[in-house]
């Protein structure tokens, strides 16, 4: 991610397992395992393929201090529907709100 004059509150990965990690130094280490999703609204922003769906995550084992997440207001996200044309490795962006709470 460029520079920019937000702070930076936290680290999103995917560990070794393939867990979504989130973590927020200090504050705790939620990861996640989705509990339900929704369909981003259809005024969403779609960007080239669509808007990724909203998510509620709970803890799986290793978290610390945080118990539950959500991904809300997405914006484009998407994968192409198709590999088909595709340079070998590709990135999409998208935006979206992270919402997390503690014990």
């Amino acid at each position: 991610m460029p520079d920019s004059t937000l702070p930076h509150l936290g680290t999103h990965y995917f560990d070794a397992a393939k867990v979504p990690t989130f973590d927020l130094g200090a504050t705790g280490t939620l990861k996640g395992k989705k509990a339900a999703s929704i369909a981003a609204p259809k005024d969403a922003c779609k960007g080239a393929n669509g808007a990724v769906d909203w998510l509620q995550l709970t803890e799986a084992e290793g978290s610390v201090g945080l118990k539950l997440g959500y991904r809300v207001y997405t914006a484009g996200g998407k994968a192409p529907p198709s590999c088909a044309g595709q340079k070998e490795h590709i990135e999409v962006q998208y935006a979206a709100q992270y919402w997390f709470f503690g014990p």
